[in-house]
């Protein structure tokens, strides 16, 4: 208890607070996120009962794979819209999405939501801005890629080829599948040290690929990381209001 009354605790009003999280895309990357919420939730508020912890719905949605090259269908975004829809039945606070290249789709979907959706796209463009490196590779689905998603006037972008995008998706696509984890893993880490010269920015704009990542670099920059870092930044601002 003498450690617990040393810390500094942050009066948050979190009983009836609600964080809706559409996930599922995958289910994997959604389990990390939750996990790592909830470990930098403890860390950053120092919760002293479980009654102080938000409510978290997650909504894991069985969604057509978007991580192929080729335009994005509007029936394949149905059931997104609908994942969004159903967590709007509960009244969130605010909604995140466990994937990158929806982000594309953005304002379709917060134009059906009554609650905000977090602008991952818009909060990393921000923190690319203020990195020192100017050369940036984007790692993740073709679409996110093509689409430039992640693009910002500052910044001289490298770019990988076809063959290495659809070599990214196709593991990317087995990972979530369960075939051979580790061979995905290891194929993956090997591309990953190939284009990283350490003067570089890497970011993994897939969020399996933060799942995959086994280079602990400041500057191969997760995703997956930053959803739950502005997650917790957005639950802390609302709360104070």
């Amino acid at each position: 208890m003498k450690i617990l009354n040393q810390l500094k605790i942050i009066d948050m009003k979190s009983t009836n607070f609600k964080i809706g999280v559409l996930g599922g895309i995958g289910p994997e990357a959604t389990v990390y996120f939750y996990k790592k919420l909830i470990e930098n939730f403890q860390s950053t508020f120092h919760p002293q009962k479980n009654a102080e912890f938000p409510q978290i719905i997650i909504n894991s949605i069985p969604a057509p794979e978007l991580i192929y090259s080729g335009k994005i269908k509007a029936g394949d975004i149905v059931c997104y819209k609908k994942g969004i829809k159903d967590l709007n039945k509960h009244n969130p606070d605010f909604i995140i999405m466990v994937c990158n290249t929806i982000h594309l789709f953005y304002k379709e979907l917060q134009q059906i939501s009554k609650a905000k959706i977090l602008n991952i796209r818009e909060c990393i463009l921000k923190r690319i801005d203020n990195l020192p490196q100017k050369d940036i590779y984007i790692l993740g689905t073709p679409n996110t890629i093509n689409e430039k998603i992640y693009y910002t006037k500052n910044k001289n972008y490298l770019d990988i080829n076809e063959k290495d995008s659809l070599f990214i998706s196709g593991l990317v696509e087995k990972y979530n599948l369960g075939i051979g984890k580790e061979l995905q893993v290891n194929l993956f880490n090997n591309f990953l040290e190939k284009i990283n010269t350490g003067n570089n920015i890497i970011i993994l704009g897939c969020t399996e690929l933060s799942l995959m990542n086994r280079v602990n670099e400041k500057n191969v920059i997760s995703t997956l990381d930053i959803m739950v870092e502005e997650t917790l930044s957005l639950y802390k601002k609302q709360n104070k209001n």
